[in-house]
């Protein structure tokens, strides 16, 4: 499924090849920032997860990717959105727009 927007795919399909949900991440800021992918999953069944975090110089960009399988069939609404530490230490957090994507 890559490269493709599947919104509706089969159970036995996810289990190899799960929803791929990237994004990139750039450092429009003055200071060095480590970044991350999140994403939140509501629906039959709810989750979370995120991508490994990276640090960014101001000005850099990367691809963040973390993939998402449900094991119950059903309509998931995913939210979808980066955050990014300015500290370094987890304590001034800033989070990017959300994108949500509904999948069944």
């Amino acid at each position: 499924m890559v490269g493709l927007d599947y919104s509706v795919s089969p159970l036995s399909q996810l289990q190899n090849h799960p929803y791929a949900i990237e994004a990139v991440l750039r450092n429009e800021g003055t200071a060095s920032q480590d970044v991350t992918l999140n994403y939140d999953v509501a629906g039959p069944s709810s989750s979370s997860g995120s991508s490994v975090s990276t640090s960014l110089n101001p000005g850099d960009s990367t691809i963040h990717s973390a993939t998402f399988a449900p094991s119950i069939v059903g309509i998931y609404s995913i939210d979808i959105y980066g955050t990014a530490d300015s500290a370094g230490a987890g304590m001034t957090i800033t989070t990017t727009d959300v994108v949500s994507k509904d999948i069944e």
